[in-house]
């Protein structure tokens, strides 16, 4: 059974319309930008809104699922994903026949079809919660821009809970030093888990080296939290509040159908994997869209805080779920270990289609070219049909 984007879309629309007199339209994106966006439209002096969504983030949010919550290695099957549609996009239609081949190779080794009928609905339900979330999100980024006063409200909001994180970190940092962290056996097990043991030797030595270096010169600490209350990086104070937002409406309505802790638990670590997927495909874009290549650095810092806040958000608002918290977010984290090593093997090993797809952006910048649309929709058929197994 499919799953219907317009159906949740539609609570969500009513919802605006309803509450805030916002009109919205939910519109289909292609090609590689996997993860909805939204975006203002001014027409004849009247001010609507748009949610676009690619379908295809039903893949990537399902691969996420296997291996953050069931362990299944999926790193390179995301790889192969991502640059199938990377070199659809740019009408390099033989190089995307190779990934889509691979792909279908690589589920055919993730044994999807020993799936009873139970997991695959228990695997439906958790994509529909995603999505339901995803969406959330992004409507109130329409909120955020149409209605300035519950914005600086909203904001104003996301302040003083960064104040709070800001005064456990503080506690935190008391009785630990950096360097002291750096050396702990467990933070030497966290790295060691994200080299790729088929990597050349000299290829992860300067991978341990680049990663220590990285945590040594961008430590987790309250200067960070400081930029985001001082105005530093407003994009970002805009997506805590988002997210807060959309956890809390979620929660909200959750309770009100007789959601108990554990479920709530249990929706709070869907979500996590949300943003992990988001922040790992902005990496992999950035591997080979030139425009996202030259400005766009992974800020470990950024993501750290991100996804800290929106843990936190358990400690602030439901003191009853956080007390459940042990060590399922650590559990999480090991799938995502697994994905960033193998993943990380991946850009390695396809170096050069990453080198071959910058080239072609900026190519197709110079000489655009007409795309073969019969062997387009007959790939994208082919992606889709194999797709659906997930």
């Amino acid at each position: 059974m499919k799953i219907d984007l317009s159906h949740i879309f539609d609570q969500i629309s009513k919802s605006l319309q309803h509450y805030h007199g916002i009109q919205a339209v939910m519109q289909f994106a292609r090609g590689a930008d996997l993860f909805p966006e939204n975006k203002k439209m001014i027409t004849g002096g009247q001010t609507t809104y748009a949610i676009r969504i690619n379908p295809k983030v039903l893949t990537v949010l399902s691969l996420y699922n296997l291996a953050m919550s069931e362990g299944v290695d999926i790193g390179d099957t995301l790889c192969r994903y991502v640059l199938f549609h990377a070199f659809l996009e740019l009408d390099d239609y033989d190089a995307a026949q190779r990934h889509l081949d691979a792909f279908c190779h690589e589920l055919q080794r993730l044994g999807l079809n020993r799936r009873t009928p139970e997991q695959c609905e228990d695997a439906r339900g958790q994509i529909l919660t995603q999505l339901y979330f995803l969406m959330m999100h992004e409507s109130f980024h329409l909120i955020y821009r149409h209605l300035p006063e519950t914005a600086t409200m909203s904001a104003d909001t996301t302040r003083e809970l960064l104040r709070d994180m800001k005064d456990e970190l503080i506690d935190q940092l008391s009785t630990v030093t950096n360097d002291e962290l750096l050396s702990h056996p467990k933070t030497q097990q966290h790295l060691a888990a994200l080299i790729p043991s088929d990597l050349p030797q000299e290829e992860r030595e300067a991978m341990a080296a680049k990663l220590r270096e990285e945590m040594k010169t961008h430590p987790y600490t309250t200067d960070y939290i400081d930029r985001l209350l001082n105005g530093g990086d407003d994009v970002l104070l805009e997506e805590l509040a988002c997210d807060r937002q959309a956890w809390l409406n979620f929660a909200d309505i959750a309770t009100a159908d007789g959601c108990t802790p554990e479920d709530l638990l249990q929706f709070h670590l869907w979500f996590f994997v949300v943003f992990c997927a988001m922040d790992f495909n902005h990496v992999l874009q950035s591997q080979y869209r030139p425009a996202l290549h030259a400005v766009c650095h992974y800020d470990g810092s950024r993501v750290v805080l991100r996804h800290k806040a929106f843990k936190t958000l358990l400690r602030q608002y439901h003191p009853e779920v956080h007390k459940l918290v042990s060590q399922q977010y650590l559990e999480l984290h090991k799938g995502l270990e697994s994905i960033f090593r193998t993943a990380t093997l991946g850009i390695y090993s396809y170096s050069k289609d990453f080198v071959r797809l910058h080239g072609l952006h900026q190519e197709r910048v110079a000489h655009p070219v007409v795309p073969d649309f019969q062997k387009l929709n007959q790939l994208l058929a082919e992606m889709e049909a194999a797709a659906g197994t997930l």
